[in-house]
């Protein structure tokens, strides 16, 4: 029996917790259009009491439904995130289930990033702050020919 969902912000990371009674057998995939991380469980009952819902301050959205047409009942955790992600993990622990989603800052890529063309430099400035080129300067052995 599925308990409760619980997720917590942390920086930039996003943790979601499903919790149950026992430990839980699961598949974990990634889809797209829009971009969502499915959690498939096997053999397992939703509780009743509403407890499946995330707080509306978290920036994903949790549908759940009943897959019946496969050989074990399934329960479906969709998440949706409301923007972007880099990356995403899943691991067990304590009867749980830990969805981890590295978020992308929307503060540090939208609303902190200069305007193009409005540089550290000034206006209308393309300058960039910090760059590293390396080379090597190879001389080969030349031989004249006559």
């Amino acid at each position: 029996m599925i308990n409760s969902v619980s997720g917590e912000m942390m920086g930039s990371t996003l943790k979601i917790r499903i919790s149950g009674i026992a430990e839980p057998a699961y598949t974990a995939y990634e889809l797209f259009q829009p971009s969502r991380i499915i959690v498939d469980m096997a053999g397992t009952a939703i509780d009743e009491q509403g407890n499946l819902q995330l707080p509306d301050n978290l920036p994903v959205s949790l549908v759940t439904s009943e897959i019946a047409d496969s050989a074990q009942a399934l329960t479906r955790f969709e998440f949706i995130p409301d923007g972007e992600y880099t990356e995403y993990n899943v691991s067990v622990a304590d009867n749980s289930i830990i969805l981890t989603l590295s978020l992308i800052n929307e503060t540090a890529a939208g609303e902190d990033a200069s305007p193009e063309g409005e540089g550290p430099e000034g206006e209308g400035s393309d300058a960039i702050g910090s760059l590293t080129v390396s080379y090597t300067h190879l001389t080969l052995p030349t031989k004249r020919i006559v």
